[in-house]
């Protein structure tokens, strides 16, 4: 997971589609020349493939805490939560205005209507009720 971590958004550019199969391949291609055995580059690969969609299988608590992780952000104190929502606006700033609220409204309301919002049991009661709040509160002004 660590090494997942490390590599998952190591290719990141906001006008793509592609970022997590791109990373997935860097970190493939970097494993393989460092010697590292197939199972490991291949578990490697899968964990960050997940973090597309932050969906995870029941029994797969390594995924769910790693994808649990990507989205921990999303539980942040309201100060840095404004502050990560002024950056992804800023990393987006080739969208225009309508769009990108539009856009991005239907996405935190995809991540509101999960249930759990969290896959890690851990990290869902320590994030889960102050993420709900800071997504609502950001569709509200991305609405108003």
């Amino acid at each position: 997971m660590e090494v997942a971590i490390w590599f998952h958004d190591a290719v990141y550019d906001a006008t793509r589609h592609d970022n997590e199969a791109e990373s997935a391949r860097l970190a493939v291609e970097r494993l393989r020349a460092e010697g590292a055995n197939q199972t490991f580059i291949d578990e490697v690969s899968r964990l960050i493939m997940l973090t597309a969609g932050h969906s995870v299988e029941p029994d797969d608590a390594i995924g769910a805490r790693l994808v649990s992780i990507d989205l921990s952000i999303l539980g942040a104190e309201p100060e840095r939560y404004d502050t990560y929502a002024a950056a992804i606006r800023h990393e987006y700033g080739h969208v225009p205005e309508p769009l990108y609220r539009a856009g991005r409204a239907a996405i935190l309301s995809r991540f509101l209507e999960s249930e759990p919002l969290f896959a890690d049991p851990i990290l869902a009661r320590r994030y889960e009720t102050r993420a709900r709040a800071n997504l609502a509160r950001e569709i509200t002004s991305l609405t108003a």
